[in-house]
């Protein structure tokens, strides 16, 4: 699945529930994608969510446990 909104990273469902998917990246993962070209050249309906994405991803270590990713889709 892509995020088009913030241009977040693609991910691969793991779990659904109550109307929302879950799935995780590695803090080592979110780093590296925050700093890649992929997410300064995507294309996203709102910057400053892009923008907002980039701030956490700044305070993590490599030894931090995954972030958890919680999509709701739109009806």
């Amino acid at each position: 699945m892509k995020d088009d909104i913030a241009g977040g990273p693609n991910f691969n469902p793991m779990f659904c529930s109550g109307g929302k998917i879950y799935s995780w990246i590695s803090a080592n993962e979110l780093k590296k994608y925050v700093e890649s070209e992929v997410l300064t050249e995507a294309q996203v309906q709102n910057i400053q969510k892009k923008e907002d994405l980039k701030k956490p991803a700044s305070f993590l270590k490599e030894s931090d446990n995954p972030i958890l990713i919680i999509v709701t889709l739109k009806n």
